[in-house]
């Protein structure tokens, strides 16, 4: 229930929410049951974030903790990874030609939801505390999603999305949209990585260990350091940074600036290479020493005075350079596997096609009494009272990406810089907008 003043929802609505949810599977995933918690895990993300931002009571993250639901979390944002993975591939070959793109776009938007929700919370220690060795299962994740980046960079380095095709399929446009979810989703698990390594102490050994050598994290962020995945030139030969969750334009003079996720990599590097509950834990090769050697060239003065630990960092690779490292002191740990994520992949074996074939229906053709309800509830839980909380300065066009000062009038959800742009979006718009304007005078 949101307000006026961005409230989305009330303390006894959140515990209300929380207490209630369940563990879906992959079946579920489109139904109304899934639907329904879908919608409620998204308001509570909302609310956590507007918490945080408000510096106000942090509800949500208490609630959480005391009706132990945040390994539920971690259990939910690996469903919706493998059904991405392996079942929204397929589901066009059941629905070749799809009405509506509106309901699979909610599904693919849910890991963006709970990536977001589990950023929020994870950052506190009182939350670390109550994961048990899902914790492990969250560290594969994120490996997954930060290799899938480095890999995709390296194949390519495409140029700013601002002249998107306005003639795309349902199907292409589906694809573009599941991507610039990805790069959101990696980027916030670059983040969770920096939480949980500074929480090092509060976990057991195997974490540690599963960081630094099993999935080796260090050698995976100097990579990340080289390819730089932040930054990028924009069409008009323009530098944009990935700030606040959007490619924002770097004037000249602030070129030098490290964005916060970058700054988290540095840090990160850090505490894993000299943190106290990490150091002298990561088994040197001769390959990962000249690899992790590769950061003096981008410990650069501006670097280390904006990151000031960084200068011990700087001495440590000197010192490396001069001699052979230390071997591990590893001792004997009894390293614990992840089950959450084989158990999903057990549940789904032999079934893709007959989820992606159920799913298809659902999804690509909704039946438009179902798709109108569905764009109800979205409309009101993304009143412009909520919205203009949430967003961090001005709205941006949905077209070319520049600051945006006109709003569609009938469904008031997008904006665009002039009427040139709003024109040549409005096919593409255009289901999407009847759906809203007409939930919205119903």
């Amino acid at each position: 229930m949101a307000d006026g003043g961005g409230q989305v929802l009330f303390s006894s609505e959140a515990e209300a929410f929380i207490g209630e949810l369940k563990q879906m599977n992959l079946a579920s995933i489109g139904s109304e049951k899934w639907s329904l918690q879908r919608e409620r895990l998204e308001k509570l993300s909302m609310q956590a974030v507007l918490n945080v931002s408000k510096n106000s009571d942090e509800f949500i993250k208490d609630y959480l903790i005391s009706y132990n639901k945040l390994n539920l979390l971690i259990h939910e944002l690996l469903v919706i990874d493998v059904w991405k993975r392996r079942v929204f591939p397929l589901l066009f070959k059941y629905s070749p030609s799809p009405t509506t793109s509106f309901p699979t776009y909610l599904v693919l938007y849910h890991e963006t939801v709970l990536i977001c929700l589990l950023e929020v919370v994870i950052f506190y220690q009182e939350v670390v505390e109550c994961l048990d060795e899902s914790v492990l299962d969250l560290l594969d994740y994120c490996y997954r999603k930060i290799s899938q980046l480095i890999a995709s960079c390296k194949e390519h380095r495409s140029n700013d999305d601002e002249a998107q095709k306005s003639d795309t399929s349902i199907k292409e446009e589906l694809v573009r949209q599941k991507e610039t979810i990805e790069f959101n989703v990696q980027m916030k698990c670059i983040s969770i990585v920096h939480y949980i390594t500074g929480h090092l102490k509060n976990f057991p050994l195997s974490v540690a260990t599963r960081l630094l050598n099993t999935h080796d994290f260090p050698c995976m962020l100097v990579d990340l350091i080289q390819i730089s995945p932040w930054t990028k030139n924009s069409s008009k030969g323009k530098t944009l940074k990935y700030e606040d969750g959007k490619w924002q334009e770097i004037e000249q003079s602030c070129n030098l600036k490290l964005v916060k996720v970058e700054g988290q990599v540095w840090l990160t590097l850090y505490q894993l290479l000299l943190g106290e509950h990490s150091q002298n834990k990561y088994e040197y090769t001769p390959f990962k020493k000249e690899h992790i050697l590769k950061l003096r060239g981008y410990l650069t003065d501006p670097v280390i005075e904006q990151i000031p630990p960084l200068a011990t960092l700087q001495h440590y690779l000197q010192q490396l350079s001069l001699m052979e490292p230390p071997p591990a002191n590893t001792g004997l740990i009894l390293e614990q596997a992840p089950v959450l994520y084989d158990g999903i992949m057990k549940e789904g074996e032999g079934k893709w096609n007959e989820f992606a074939r159920k799913q298809s229906k659902i999804l690509l053709e909704p039946d438009p009494e179902i798709l109108k309800t569905q764009a109800t509830r979205w409309v009101d839980q993304y009143s412009s009272g909520v919205l203009d909380t949430l967003i961090d300065g001005p709205p941006k066009c949905a077209l070319c990406g520049s600051e945006a000062t006109k709003r569609c009038s009938r469904c008031c959800s997008e904006w665009y810089c002039s009427r040139e742009c709003q024109v040549k979006n409005w096919k593409k718009h255009k289901p999407s907008c009847d759906i809203l304007y007409q939930s919205k005078s119903s």
